[in-house]
């Protein structure tokens, strides 16, 4: 699935984020959590970056939830090079119709009716349609004209005609018209994301070491932590191949960070291991904590990762310090109370406080907290030296 936006996040008073659209749930909640907020909360966002369907930009205002904009870039991920050419000829009718505000709903049901549209890509305006539909038979009255009067044909006149006729539109990627009418499809808001059942979701196929020409892709889902029968399951739908000639792509992640920078891998195994140990921090309240200490320590190796989950006690997260003037106020605040403080603040740098406590705590500032070791050891975890895996 392509992206679709960039969009920048706050809560609406002192923290922000990143992310790309169309996301997962687990990257979804993660980011409410780097937000801290909860499931269902609604962040401010705002496109930072259209990676395609940049007509959109006038339809996408603050009346669209977050969720509905992922949802909406899903759908929008999902469609190949025609189908998107369709969908954009599709608005272009609608904006044309002079109708009112184009919502949410509109956008939906126009992106689930772009298989019932043609396109031309190689007509961009009258001129080539005209021509185009001359050369391929689409009009009767000039397929038995001889070549030498053919070139003389008006094909502006001729396109013109036929588009006006069909009620097609030009469009960037091509001419684009309905072949059948478009389906109102009712529009269900989508709903606040819930955590999964998994922990990893891992997309799955077998390499075609000899004819890839000829070789047939079979996407197989498979949800980790998982059985040995589910295991088993999986690779007979791949037809049964070494798993060494297993590729594989991380569909959804409870920990997105590690996967999307992983160095190592030792196989199936491995990943189910650690799939068992994060839904177990999940279930314990502490899988926020574990993130933490990853993206603190740098960990992308997975042998690291396991080691790590089992040593969170070391490690001490402060999920209120979110920034370096946090960390300041927050050590300032176990020292003297309120009133103090606030008569002491004008005076400070809060920034350069902040970074010498850190310093001298061997603390690292994440996007969950402020993380440091109980024992107050430097926090860089040591990284096994292995050959890395390209991840599908």
């Amino acid at each position: 699935m392509r992206r679709v936006f960039s969009v920048e996040l706050s809560n609406g008073k002192d923290l922000y984020g990143e992310l790309e659209l169309p996301a997962s749930t687990y990257q979804l909640l993660d980011m409410l959590e780097q937000l801290n907020m909860k499931s269902g909360d609604l962040p401010e966002w705002e496109i930072g970056e259209y990676h395609c369907f940049e007509l959109l930009a006038p339809f996408l205002d603050s009346e669209i939830n977050l969720y509905e904009l992922n949802a909406l870039c899903q759908k929008l991920g999902d469609l190949d090079d025609l189908q998107s050419a369709a969908f954009d000829g599709l608005l272009q009718m609608e904006i044309n119709k002079r109708e009112g505000h184009i919502g949410i709903d509109k956008l939906m049901s126009l992106v689930q009716n772009v298989d019932c549209c043609h396109v031309v890509d190689e007509a961009l305006n009258d001129s080539q349609l005209g021509r185009f539909y001359a050369e391929n038979g689409f009009i009767p009255e000039v397929e038995k004209v001889p070549d030498e009067i053919f070139e003389l044909l008006d094909f502006e006149l001729l396109g013109g005609k036929m588009r006006r006729g069909e009620g097609g539109v030009f469009t960037r990627k091509g001419y684009v018209v309905p072949h059948s009418g478009i389906t109102q499809i009712p529009y269900t808001m989508p709903q606040p994301p819930q955590k999964p059942d998994y922990s990893f979701r891992l997309i799955l196929n077998n390499y075609p070491f000899e004819n890839e020409e000829t070789h047939e892709w079979h996407n197989v889902r498979l949800s980790l932590p998982a059985t040995e029968e589910e295991i088993a399951a999986a690779l007979v739908q791949l037809g049964n191949p070494p798993w060494s000639g297993v590729v594989f792509g991380v569909e959804d992640s409870a920990i997105p960070e590690l996967l999307d920078d992983v160095d190592c891998f030792d196989g199936l195994e491995q990943f189910n291991r650690l799939a068992i140990m994060v839904k177990r921090l999940e279930e314990t309240g502490q899988l926020m904590k574990y993130k933490a200490v990853l993206q603190a320590t740098g960990c992308t190796d997975l042998s690291m990762a396991e080691e790590l989950a089992g040593r969170l006690d070391e490690y001490i997260l402060d999920s209120s310090s979110r920034s370096v003037e946090d960390v300041a106020l927050g050590e300032l605040h176990t020292m003297m109370d309120k009133a103090s403080v606030e008569t002491l603040l004008p005076h400070l740098k809060l920034y350069s406080y902040g970074l010498d406590i850190m310093r001298h705590d061997n603390s690292e500032l994440t996007a969950y907290g402020l993380v440091e070791r109980g024992d107050g050891q430097p926090l860089q975890a040591q990284q096994p030296n292995r050959g890395g895996m390209e991840m599908m």
